[in-house]
């Protein structure tokens, strides 16, 4: 799968046309709504990390698949222990070494500090489990919205809703740095009338701990979608007998 095929967090706006007239939002909203109707869909998301001076790299991957009815498979495939989960509705089943156990995404923190890690783990995923949700919350809140070519759009966000988009990506598991006045945009693609992928790049300065020299850093979240209306993916039994 091409993830983010068509943009990268680094300069997804250098070189592209200029603004094209046109209703931007009302197009993004219908190909939002077409997507949500769908019967099923796969996506990819990724995290890619870009500092001053140096090539971007990716951060973290999650994988997943959605079908009507509440089903939901995801994967986050290249940490240092693979997490596989089978979500249905606002319930998440995780598979660990002894076998699939439901978890508790509710679960309190224990009062030395944060969750069990794999408590964690479960509630990053389901932060993750329908992107589209994060999509459309994204374009409520987008300013300045513009078409340009090939499919593409893009818009801002203001200096009052970065805290929240950024307490939002943490929650989801996204590493994000300690920006100095950090900043926002967002990316879309429409392709076939469909959302095909969108992306938010935050950007800002961070402060090199060792030097204590400010550098240029950014971070794009990506998620790209394929195999609409063609995703099929199997329910483990221990898993379904669990969920349902």
């Amino acid at each position: 799968m091409n993830v983010l095929k068509v943009f990268l967090a680094a300069g997804a706006l250098a070189g592209w046309a200029g603004p094209i007239p046109g209703d931007a939002k009302g197009d993004l909203e219908e190909a939002l709504r077409k997507l949500s109707a769908a019967e099923n869909f796969t996506w990819v998301a990724m995290t890619i990390e870009e500092v001053e001076g140096k090539d971007p790299q990716p951060a973290e991957t999650v994988e997943g698949k959605w079908a009507k009815g509440g089903w939901c498979q995801l994967s986050r495939p290249k940490t240092k222990t693979t997490t596989d989960a089978i979500v249905k509705g606002d319930r998440i089943a995780v598979l660990l070494p002894e076998g699939w156990k439901i978890m508790d995404v509710k679960e309190a923190a224990p009062a030395a500090g944060k969750p069990d890690k794999t408590v964690r783990q479960a509630q990053q995923l389901m932060h993750a489990k329908f992107p589209l949700d994060e999509a459309k919350f994204l374009l409520g809140r987008a300013e300045d919205l513009v078409k340009r070519e090939n499919g593409l759009y893009s818009g801002r966000f203001t200096n009052l809703d970065v805290p929240i988009i950024l307490e939002r990506a943490q929650a989801a598991g996204h590493k994000i740095p300690q920006f100095d006045e950090p900043r926002a945009r967002i990316n879309f693609q429409i392709e076939g009338g469909l959302l095909s992928s969108f992306e938010l790049v935050i950007s800002g300065g961070v402060v090199k701990a060792k030097k204590g020299q400010v550098v240029e850093s950014l971070i794009g979240i990506g998620v790209d979608f394929s195999d609409v209306g063609r995703t099929t993916f199997e329910i483990p039994d221990e898993a379904r007998k669990l969920l349902e």
